[in-house]
């Protein structure tokens, strides 16, 4: 090629590197508040436990639930051989939606010790021989979600240990069996070092990605779904969205959680690819709803077979004279199936994780032994 014609090239791609260098990073921005859920954390969620045992047939009691936390040694840090950790859960219940029970969240919670590298395996209300390695109190409803951080096993106080995992089992039948990945949330302090305590409001867990706090979650997601059919065999299917928030006012009143919600028609339906259902629901505290109860159009004969979902902003509205936060809030949640050869026969089950907007929404988890009032907290930390 002629040397000028080289040398014009150069010149063209050297007057496009700025525009190129400029546009790159916003591919790349990440908000470094946010929690990542594929990291090991100080922090762990199950979103969804069953409560008890469960018969197979033909085969023996086990249980509902088995959920497993593995503790792993935490990046940049070297891990003493069986070295100890203590870990405090809380057994998170539904608020119930009258105004005999004020609309309290329940909760229980209790502490398990163990090692690094160790695999701890939780049945919520059922010890089963075999399976069960960490007999902890039954929680005191039948469905709800679980969260657990590490503490300093001196006086309590929460601290960095980057090093749980986890995933879930979850039988809704004998037949059915299904699994979910946990949720983990890392220390905010990316520097500071392993065993560092993690400054509480008063009792209050901080999730707001500030120093010495914890990471952030966020209050929208999305998801796939698989549309109710119970008309049409020969399998039948039934949809259902777990929600749950971490602004809990643990063991006293919660407002109830407003979300709105749009579900999309798949291909082939009714409804035309991509067309839209918009409905909402709400919750207090953890809820598990089928998917054509929040709204009765979610079925096949509309929907078609399979479809997308995402939901708006979760917000707290205040509601009979309770005393906690208004406002935007926390969203987790679980898209779950159950199949088989009649309609709401749990033969098969599946569970999917649901992805998220990368907005940070600052909250505080609540424990029932806080002295923290609620308000402000959920507002972006204490």
């Amino acid at each position: 090629m002629n040397p000028g014609k080289i040398w014009k090239r150069m010149r063209s791609l050297m007057v496009l590197m700025p525009a190129v260098a400029l546009v790159a990073p916003a591919f790349a921005a990440e908000d470094p508040r946010l929690a990542d859920f594929q990291q090991p954390g100080s922090v762990i969620v199950f979103p969804k436990f069953i409560s008890g045992p469960v018969t197979i047939p033909g085969e023996a009691t086990t249980a509902a639930s088995e959920l497993e936390i593995g503790v792993v040694c935490p990046r940049n840090t070297i891990c003493s051989e069986h070295q100890q950790l203590k870990i405090r859960f809380h057994w998170v219940c539904p608020g119930t939606q009258d105004f005999a029970s004020k609309f309290v969240c329940r909760e229980s919670d209790f502490d398990v010790t163990a090692t690094v590298w160790e695999k701890i395996v939780l049945t919520p209300g059922a010890n089963i021989t075999g399976v069960t390695n960490k007999t902890v109190p039954f929680p005191p409803c039948e469905r709800g979600y679980l969260i657990g951080w590490v503490i300093r096993a001196t006086d309590d106080v929460p601290i960095k240990f980057d090093g749980l995992i986890g995933d879930a089992v979850l039988r809704e039948s004998g037949a059915a069996l299904a699994s979910y990945s946990a949720i983990p949330i890392q220390a905010a302090n990316t520097e500071a070092a392993t065993l560092t305590p993690i400054t509480t409001a008063n009792g209050a867990l901080v999730f707001d990605g500030v120093d010495n706090h914890y990471q952030a979650v966020t209050g929208r997601i999305f998801g796939d779904v698989r549309y109710t059919n119970v008309t049409t065999g020969p399998t039948f299917s039934t949809g259902f969205i777990t929600l749950l928030t971490l602004d809990v006012v643990s063991n006293r009143p919660n407002n109830p959680v407003f979300v709105p919600l749009n579900f999309y028609g798949g291909n082939p339906s009714a409804i035309g690819n991509e067309n839209v259902v918009s409905t909402f629901t709400e919750f207090i505290c953890w809820t598990e709803q089928r998917i054509d109860v929040v709204n009765a159009n979610l079925t096949t004969a509309l929907m078609g077979r399979k479809g997308a979902f995402e939901s708006g902003p979760a917000e707290k509205f205040a509601f009979g004279g309770v005393n906690d936060i208004t406002g935007p809030v926390t969203l987790i949640g679980l898209v779950e199936t159950i199949e088989g050869p009649a309609p709401n026969a749990a033969m098969r089950e599946y569970i999917t994780n649901t992805f998220n907007d990368s907005v940070p929404r600052p909250t505080c988890f609540i424990p029932g032994n806080s002295s923290r009032t609620p308000f402000g907290c959920a507002a972006g930390g204490p």
